[in-house]
């Protein structure tokens, strides 16, 4: 199908299938339409393992997405892997071919074209976030004994991802995304607020509710730690495998 349709920017595909896995469909793919350096795979999984999507970000996979997955998390993920094939196709291709509209396709693209450098790091930190693929000795690097892989740091990530997405998210809705008794939850908000990394901001239209945001020093902070942890992942020491 790929060789047959060239306007095909984006593919999504399941993880484990029974004769060609996800990640064999990527490699093959990749090996045979090298001429295609924009094409954009998602793998979408319900048997998501740390090795697995290590595999699919060495494979340059666009998204590696966790069932049950909703309309909108998927319209979202091709979303952005077009921009990213756009932009990468219209660097490579002759202006007058470049940006034409998949026959058939919905392109439903909204704002300024990101650069494939902006793309590809904004998609890459939600990956790191969606796994939470971290490593015990850069979390102490970074963030120090206090946070460690705790619920703390279970929210600096699911605030991190709320930030991405631009959404705000509120101090009942952040202690809810942690596996730990509602108590627990509040006690590690105010541990967040104590060290400075995070502050709570009331809500002006609801006087119930208030609202988590980062400090700049906690938004540096993981920052910091999920760009290092991608250069692990991507750039392993010498003589890993």
């Amino acid at each position: 199908m790929l060789g047959s349709l060239p306007a095909v920017d984006v593919v999504l595909t399941d993880l484990n299938m029974p004769d060609l896995g996800g990640l064999e469909l990527i490699e093959l793919a990749r090996s045979q339409h090298s001429d295609r350096p924009w094409l954009k795979f998602i793998v979408v999984t319900g048997a998501a393992t740390t090795e697995s999507a290590v595999q699919a970000l060495r494979l340059q996979a666009s998204d590696y997405i966790h069932k049950p997955a909703t309309k909108l998390q998927l319209v979202d993920s091709v979303n952005r892997a077009l921009k990213a094939a756009t932009a990468l196709r219209s660097s490579r291709l002759p202006r007058e071919s470049a940006g034409k509209p998949t026959s058939g396709v919905h392109h439903a693209l909204t704002g300024p074209h990101l650069t494939q450098g902006t793309a590809d790091s904004r998609s890459l930190l939600r990956n790191m976030l969606s796994h939470k693929l971290a490593a015990q000795s850069l979390d102490r690097e970074i963030l120090g004994e206090g946070l460690s892989l705790g619920p703390a740091w279970e929210m600096m990530l699911e605030l991190m991802n709320a930030h991405l997405q631009a959404r705000r998210i509120s101090v009942t809705a952040l202690c809810l995304a942690t596996p730990v008794p509602m108590t627990t939850a509040l006690r590690r908000v105010g541990e967040l607020v104590d060290t400075g990394l995070v502050v709570r901001v009331p809500d002006p239209s609801d006087s119930r509710r208030a609202f988590v945001e980062f400090t700049e020093i906690g938004q540096a902070k993981v920052e910091e730690y999920l760009l290092a942890l991608a250069a692990r992942i991507h750039f392993p020491p010498s003589g890993s495998q």
